[in-house]
C-alpha cells in the first residue's frame, strides 16, 4: 500500500484544456488535474508558481472539510459498511473531464500563507487514506520471519524525479487480483538443526496450507505449479531463502477475470535472502521453468511521459473480447531494470519501484472493491 502524502505544492505548469474553454490543466508534482479557467479574463484558477494543497486519489476528506471547501460534488461518498451504514467523509478520486484524465483535488494554500512547499498538511486537514474493508481470514496463521512483506508501492506521480532520464526501466501491467508470496526457506529446529520449509501467504498474512475442510488454500495454489517449485529449489541451493511475489487473478478473486475460467497467477518479483533480484534475471528464470510473469509493456530508457503513455490501454493478459465488461488495465508498475534504492527521496521506503492507476480502472462500472 502506498503512503498518503498531502503536501503544500507548487503549480509547475498550466496548459489549455483541448476541448473545454472553461477548464485548464495544472501540473502538481507529477499529477495532472483539471482546474477552472475564465475565458473572459483569460486567467486560470491557478498560475505557474502558485502554492497549493494537493489531495491525491484515495484521500478521504472529513465531511465538514469537503463542505467548507465546496467540493462535495466532485468527491465520492464512502462505501457502506456491512451493517448498511455509510461512514462520514468523502473520497478523492480520478475522472475524465471532457475527455482529459484529471487526478486528485487541488485547492489554494490559503489557510496558512507561511507554509513552505513540501509541508505535510495531512494531519492539519484531518485527511486519511481510503482502504477497502479487510475481511477476517480464517486461514491466516502466525507470521513467519522469512516471509518478508513486499515493497509498498508509491504513486509514481508523487515522486516525478526518482526515475532518471535515460536509465533503463521496465513497465509492467498492474494486475487486479490478490498478492501472493511463496517460497522455500530455512528454519531452525528445536535441536538447532536447519530444516527446509515451504511457505506461502497473502500480502499481509502467512497462510495455512489446507483449510478446515482439507482443501488447499488460495495462496498455496501457485506452488502446485511444478516449474515454480523447481525455480525456488534452484535459488535456495547453497542455503538461501528464496521467495517469489506475484498476483493471483481470475474468477472469484476480484471483479476482473481476464478471460480465465479458473484462478491463475503470474510472478512480478523474486527475492533471495531478502534482496530482490534484477528484472532480467527474474524473467530468464521464469522462462526456464515455464513460470508466467506479468505482461511487460515497455523496457528501455526512461523519458518524461512514459507512465502516461502506458497507464491506459487494453489488458495484455487476454484478448479484449475475452476480458469481460472492463477490458482495460488497472495501471502500471515501473522500476529500474537493475535494482537500486533512493533513500534521499523515498526515505524508509528506499526501493525504487512505483505504480500508477488508470482513470479507466478507477471509474469502471464493474468495481466492487471500492477502488
Amino acid at each position: 500500500m502506498s503512503a498518503l502524502i498531502v503536501q503544500v505544492c507548487e503549480v509547475l505548469a498550466v496548459e489549455p484544456h483541448p476541448s473545454a474553454d472553461r477548464l485548464a490543466i495544472a501540473t502538481v508534482k507529477g499529477w495532472k488535474t483539471c482546474i477552472k479557467f475564465d475565458p473572459v479574463t483569460g486567467r486560470a484558477e491557478f498560475e505557474i508558481g502558485d502554492k497549493c494543497v494537493y489531495f491525491p486519489p484515495d484521500s478521504v476528506l472529513p465531511s465538514d472539510l469537503a463542505e467548507r471547501l465546496g467540493v462535495t460534488e466532485y468527491l465520492k461518498p464512502l462505501p457502506k459498511e456491512s451493517d448498511g451504514t455509510r461512514p462520514s467523509g468523502y473520497q478523492v478520486w480520478a475522472a475524465y473531464l471532457r475527455g482529459v484524465p484529471s487526478y486528485g483535488l487541488i485547492i489554494p494554500a490559503g489557510d496558512n500563507p507561511a507554509w513552505a512547499v513540501g509541508t505535510d498538511v495531512t494531519e492539519y486537514y484531518g485527511v486519511t487514506k481510503f482502504e477497502p474493508p479487510t475481511p477476517v481470514d480464517p486461514n491466516a496463521i502466525p507470521d513467519h520471519s522469512a516471509l518478508i512483506h513486499y515493497t509498498n508501492l508509491e504513486a509514481a506521480h508523487n515522486f516525478p524525479g526518482v526515475l532518471r532520464p535515460g536509465e533503463n526501466v521496465v513497465v509492467t501491467e498492474k494486475i487486479h487480483g490478490t498478492n501472493f508470496r511463496a517460497g522455500l526457506v530455512r528454519t531452525i529446529g528445536d535441536a538447532g538443526n536447519v530444516k527446509w520449509e515451504w511457505i506461502a501467504g497473502s500480502f499481509n498474512t502467512n497462510q495455512r496450507q489446507f483449510d478446515a475442510n482439507g482443501y488447499l488454500t488460495r495462496y498455496w495454489q501457485p506452488l502446485q505449479h511444478p516449474g515454480l517449485r523447481s525455480l525456488l529449489e534452484e535459488l535456495s541451493a547453497g542455503a538461501h531463502d528464496a521467495l517469489v511475489f506475484g498476483e493471483i487473478f481470475g474468477p472469484g478473486i476480484m471483479d476482473m477475470h481476464y478471460g480465465r475460467a479458473n484462478p491463475d497467477f503470474c510472478v512480478f518479483d523474486i527475492a533471495v535472502d531478502r534482496e530482490y533480484i534484477d528484472f532480467d534475471r527474474m524473467v530468464k528464470l521464469c522462462a526456464t521453468y515455464g513460470v508466467p510473469v506479468v505482461p511487460i509493456l515497455y523496457q528501455g530508457p526512461y523519458y518524461e511521459g512514459l507512465v502516461e503513455q502506458y497507464v491506459t490501454g487494453p489488458t495484455r493478459l487476454c484478448q479484449p473480447e475475452e476480458a469481460g465488461r472492463f477490458k482495460g488495465r488497472e495501471g502500471v508498475v515501473i522500476k529500474p531494470s537493475a535494482e537500486r534504492r533512493d533513500l534521499d527521496t523515498l526515505g524508509g521506503r528506499g526501493r525504487v519501484i512505483l505504480k500508477a492507476h488508470s482513470v479507466d480502472f478507477l471509474r469502471r462500472k464493474s468495481a466492487k472493491d471500492g477502488h
